[in-house]
């Protein structure tokens, strides 16, 4: 569990790294790795325990959301920024058909 909180949280960095890096596809699978586990395990990326007022409950989990959308906007962002940096490279006339097909490759990843 603490390996999937980890990714996760460092999931900004990794992505931005990785764009930089002009590596967009082990962006794209991270990425995707992080969606998935914000729609299917919330619970596990952040625990909350086991609280027996109902309260103290719904305010643990609406904390856990306020954190996890915190990261993920993160996330967003940076995703934005690729999209940005694939689509200028497209816009760049001046690159060869080769490497206008890998940046293609790299857009409909998805």
């Amino acid at each position: 569990m603490f390996e999937r909180s980890k990714f996760f949280f460092n999931l900004p960095s990794f992505i931005i790294e990785s764009i930089e890096a002009g590596r967009y596809e082990v962006a794209m699978r991270d990425y995707k790795k992080g969606k998935y586990l914000l729609e299917n395990r919330p619970g596990q990326l952040l625990p909350i325990g086991s609280l027996k007022d109902g309260a103290a409950t719904q305010a643990a989990e609406q904390q856990q959301k306020r954190v996890l959308d915190k990261v993920w906007s993160s996330v967003e962002r940076a995703m934005n920024e690729m999209r940005n940096v694939l689509v200028a490279q497209l816009q760049d006339s001046s690159r060869s058909v080769e490497e206008q097909e890998k940046t293609l490759e790299c857009v409909f990843l998805d």
